[in-house]
């Protein structure tokens, strides 16, 4: 066993093609590797399986978190079938992004997929921010995912704790012109410019509900031209390379 510090990516390499797992931790950790031989049945863990004894090696890799730790966090992102060059590429230009870790809530983007994950942890109200402010805003505990394609929002909501007798309320601070398809238990009760959901997840056995959204966008239209004409001998001229305009209290003429 040994324990490495200043780690910022780490990889297990697969005993097949195809199986490595790659790790990146946001802030550098000390990353505490152990090479063991290991003994077993299936049996010991499935009274069906076969009591023969099967032996391996295999390494593992912890954080270790001391004793009873306090006002503690950490946060890693695991990259499934990522060779060690792969994960080293990860590394150095990362695309996931740790919004939140706190004792509110836990939040991470991933912004190569434009998913957003916000679990909430107390049935409080709680907003998570991003680098524009206020982003996403629960008033109960709750596992939240939004997908933003550009021009469409998915969002997953969830009540993992399947304790809640009631709703969820959100609050997505993007806007949306349409409701495209939605779960029967989700209402939409805004969409500009704010997004608000209402869930009812009674009785949810902490099923996920889903609505998508049509973004709301703002283009911004320039004139091709600028122009103002006058009546009369000049109706056919176009004065809109003038400096001044010209107005009268006379008839038409």
């Amino acid at each position: 066993s040994a324990t490495t510090t200043s780690v910022q990516w780490a990889n297990l390499a697969g005993n097949v093609s195809g199986t490595d797992i790659g790790y990146w931790f946001p802030s550098p950790v000390s990353l505490a590797g152990l090479r063991e031989t290991r003994s077993g049945s299936w049996q010991q863990i499935n009274t069906g399986g076969p009591a023969t004894t099967v032996t391996n090696t295999f390494l593992s890799l912890a954080l270790n978190h001391g004793a009873a730790p306090a006002n503690a966090s950490y946060a890693y992102v695991i990259l499934p079938n990522y060779t060690a060059a792969r994960t080293a590429a990860f590394a150095s230009s990362p695309t996931v992004t740790i919004l939140e870790n706190s004792l509110d809530a836990h939040a991470g983007r991933d912004t190569a997929a434009g998913v957003t994950g916000v679990t909430f942890w107390n049935d409080a109200t709680t907003t998570v921010n991003d680098a524009g402010g206020a982003y996403l805003t629960s008033n109960r505990k709750a596992s939240v995912t939004v997908r933003d394609t550009g021009s469409e929002l998915h969002i997953g909501v969830a009540d993992p704790t399947q304790a809640n007798t009631g709703t969820i309320n959100l609050e997505l601070n993007r806007s949306a012109w349409q409701v495209i398809g939605k779960d029967p238990a989700v209402t939409v009760t805004q969409l500009y410019p704010t997004i608000k959901l209402t869930v009812n997840v009674n009785a949810s056995a902490g099923r996920s509900y889903a609505v998508q959204l049509a973004e709301g966008t703002t283009v911004a239209l320039a004139p091709s031209a600028d122009t103002y004409v006058q009546d009369g001998a000049s109706a056919c001229t176009n004065f809109g390379t003038a400096n001044t305009l010209v107005v009268k209290n006379d008839g038409v003429g």
